[in-house]
């Protein structure tokens, strides 16, 4: 199996799905949990500021937020209020990104109009291997948030479990593809 295969493998086995392997004319399949890491957030200098769990192959591009408008509307229930591609940092790059604004990224598709509401949706973009797609998205509840005491360099989750940055990319399995092997 190629480097190129085994990374397929494992970001298959970190999404929940079927990990086999072929060892020397033997193989073995096992079926694997989903990846169920939450994302942390908190606020940075009066930013709402997310942590993404990312493994060492995926990188941010960007990322939008979303309100729910279920009972407003005939149609999916959600309303995009801010978009964004193009991180400007390594730290965006890297998961750790300000949302709501062009602090995080070079180039806003569509600006916040007003403030941030008190709960929204988030979803990345994460590029693995070239190819860009959606990530895992979470509700921000700012009003959670507020409540919430947080040290420097911590980050409250939906659960409302608080975590730095470490431990939140800890909590992604990344399977042997990843350089840290885990």
């Amino acid at each position: 199996m190629d480097a190129h295969s085994t990374r397929n493998a494992a970001r298959a086995a970190g999404r929940g799905g079927v990990l086999c392997l072929l060892v020397v004319g033997l193989s073995a399949c096992t079926l694997t949990a989903p990846d169920t890491a939450e994302y942390g957030f908190g606020i940075r200098g009066g930013d709402v500021v997310i942590a993404y769990p990312l493994c060492p192959f995926e990188a941010i591009h960007g990322a939008s937020i979303a309100i729910d408008t279920a009972e407003e509307s005939d149609g999916d229930g959600f309303e995009t209020i801010w978009g964004a591609r193009g991180p400007r940092t390594d730290a965006a790059r890297l998961g750790e990104f300000t949302v709501g604004s062009d602090r995080s990224f070079a180039a806003e598709g569509k600006k916040l109009v007003g403030d941030l509401p008190e709960k929204f949706y988030v979803e990345p973009l994460v590029l693995t291997e070239g190819e860009v797609g959606a990530g895992m998205g979470g509700t921000v509840d700012l009003r959670k948030l507020r409540g919430a005491e947080l040290g420097p360099g911590e980050y409250m989750t939906w659960s409302g479990e608080v975590m730095t940055r470490a431990e939140v990319n800890a909590q992604r399995r990344c399977g042997a593809a990843s350089p840290s092997g885990g």
